[in-house]
């Protein structure tokens, strides 16, 4: 399973990347403030997209979360 997590980070991390971008530059008030805006975006892309990524990674293979 760590091995799909690690390829499915790069993946998942450039989506969530990509759509606070998208976000920010989307609102007139945040684009001005652009260039200091997006690098905490992409820090809190990458930090939210570690259990996103264990969480897609244990359902694609079906791992169930057992009480252990």
């Amino acid at each position: 399973m760590l091995r799909l997590s690690m390829v499915l980070f790069g993946l998942v991390a450039t989506v969530l990347a990509g759509i606070g971008l998208t976000f920010i530059l989307s609102v007139p008030a945040w684009s001005s403030q652009a260039m200091t805006l997006i690098p905490y975006s992409i820090l809190l892309a990458t930090i939210v997209s570690v259990p996103v990524t264990w969480f897609l990674a244990r359902r694609i293979l079906g791992v169930r979360a057992e009480g252990v």
